[in-house]
């Protein structure tokens, strides 16, 4: 085997272990902080996904945390839903190739999915700006910090964390 060669494995090898290293970070991290039933929430999670391979299940939950169904923009447009402009794509692992991008269906418009009404956070209608408005004060007023963002999927609504300050 050529030098050039030998150093393309071991940058490989290291990619590996960097790789194998973060995911076994993050299980020590959530048994940490959610004690054994984090792997059960896990697996909960990636059965859901029974189109991907488990590590691909676990790419989604890392980058979109609460997803219901992901897909490729093809794969979407098939079942009459399109890629919202703007939407992010999750990035996963494509057999004999290097990656493939995904979307959320939150991220997604068009027709109609059987059971899509059926999720406890389907909801219509519009906000007006004053409720909005009158809900960040009042957020505000009790020291609750409001984070806007679409990194969650349709699943996840919100998330609640509470923040360690140093007195």
């Amino acid at each position: 085997m050529r030098e050039q060669d030998n150093e393309r494995v071991s940058l490989r090898l290291t990619h590996f272990e960097d790789c194998a290293s973060a995911i076994d970070d993050l299980f020590q991290q959530a048994y940490h902080d959610q004690g054994p039933s984090a792997f059960d929430k896990f697996l909960e999670f990636t059965q859901r996904f029974s189109n991907l391979s488990v590590y691909n299940a676990m790419l989604v939950r890392v980058q979109r945390p609460g997803s219901s169904a992901v897909a490729s923009r093809k794969k979407w447009l098939s079942v009459g839903r399109h890629v919202m402009p703007g939407a992010i794509p999750i990035v996963i692992l494509q057999p004999f190739g290097p990656v493939r991008f995904v979307y959320e269906f939150g991220d997604t418009d068009g027709l109609e999915l059987k059971g899509e009404k059926n999720s406890p956070l389907y909801a219509t209608g519009k906000l007006d700006q004053k409720t909005y408005d009158n809900t960040l004060n009042a957020a505000e007023k009790y020291g609750v910090a409001v984070i806007e963002t679409d990194q969650y999927g349709i699943f996840l609504a919100g998330t609640a964390s509470r923040y360690n300050y140093e007195t």
